[in-house]
């Protein structure tokens, strides 16, 4: 079953969506359709507090991995020193 989008203002903007995304239309459509739909369905379910820690983890462990082993006992400008060429561009 096919659309027919008669409202040029809104094909304009799916047509935008798609070429920023690289998508074709009917995947920027269904892309944009399900992202609402994902937000509408978390607006709709109660925030409780498991429900918050479950969405944190992920961001938590990602920070542990990047954290500084506390035995490190390099300076500020020996862990510079890691980071930076002799020049100072990233490595």
């Amino acid at each position: 079953m096919g659309l027919n989008i008669k409202k040029p203002s809104t094909e304009a903007a799916i047509r935008e969506l798609a070429a920023r995304t690289g998508e074709s239309l009917t995947d920027a459509v269904e892309s944009a359709v399900l992202e609402k739909l994902d937000q509408l369905r978390a607006a709709a379910q109660p925030d409780t507090f498991g429900a918050m820690l479950a969405r944190l983890r992920p961001l938590q462990a990602a920070l542990k991995a990047k954290q500084i082993d506390p035995a490190d006992s390099r300076t500020g400008a020996e862990l510079a020193d890691d980071l930076y060429d002799e020049h100072g561009l990233p490595k």
